[in-house]
């Protein structure tokens, strides 16, 4: 019997792909599978508001692009959401002989599913899926606690190969309507001058990553009394968040 109440988990098809929704009391989160671990919910339920941009343009599978185009590969089916972004970010580039488009080959490729936990206490996912580029396995564990407004998020990157190579992780995340309006106000962290632009922390060593975010909340809380967090801590090339909103 599927259980309705608490913690729980689900698999359903949107547009064709296979997507994961992680739900409890106060939050609901889907998770696309088969493109790159998409986030493009993230429902704060006693608000009914839906932290996540998502493109006009709609959800689109990837296909092969209809011309050699770095950045189209990216931009042709970006949706909105959150995508993980590795293992290069920003403009395309090239490593060691390998051409990298635009923010990486994670974000549009198909990761494995492994439900680890699935009790009205705790639903826990881990995705994978190996970069055909360079030789490195990613995985991201998303974990969702009954009665909790924050969804944990835990990433690990392996370099496969026999020799040190570099990297840049980060992640990808657009807010938008109705969550951000006009009189919204944007926070980041001390030392950011451009609040337009990512927020850029990296490891400066080879094989660790770099990550992009920003904590954004609205000017008008009687909108929304309840405030984004986003907690980072990152050790290594694990790296664990958690985000949602306050109690």
């Amino acid at each position: 019997m599927r259980r309705n109440w608490a913690a729980r988990l689900r698999e359903i098809t949107i547009e064709g792909m296979r997507a994961l929704v992680l739900e409890n009391e106060r939050l609901r989160v889907t998770v696309l599978a088969d493109k790159g671990g998409d986030v493009v919910e993230f429902l704060h339920k006693p608000s009914d508001t839906d932290l996540v941009w998502l493109s006009p343009q709609g959800l689109r599978r990837p296909l092969p692009p209809q011309a050699a185009d770095d950045v189209g590969a990216f931009v042709d089916h970006y949706e909105g959401g959150w995508q993980e972004v590795f293992p290069n970010g920003g403009a395309p580039s090239v490593y060691r002989g390998a051409r990298l488009a635009q923010h990486g080959e994670v974000a549009g490729l198909p990761w494995s599913v492994e439900v680890l936990t699935d009790t009205a206490r705790e639903v826990a996912v881990r995705l994978a899926v190996r970069t055909r580029r360079l030789p490195y396995r990613v995985e991201k564990t998303f974990r969702l606690a009954s009665g909790t407004a924050a969804l944990e998020v835990e990433g690990r990157v392996t370099n496969e190969a026999p020799v040190a190579l570099h990297a840049m992780w980060g992640h990808h995340l657009a807010f938008g309507r109705p969550f951000l309006r006009p009189g919204a106000r944007i926070r980041v962290p001390e030392g950011a001058r451009d609040p337009a632009r990512h927020v850029h922390r990296s490891a400066g060593a080879a094989g660790r990553g770099a990550v992009h975010g920003a904590a954004a909340r609205l000017a008008e809380r009687d909108r929304l009394p309840d405030r984004l967090r986003h907690r980072l801590v990152r050790g290594g090339v694990a790296g664990r968040a958690a985000r949602g909103v306050g109690r």
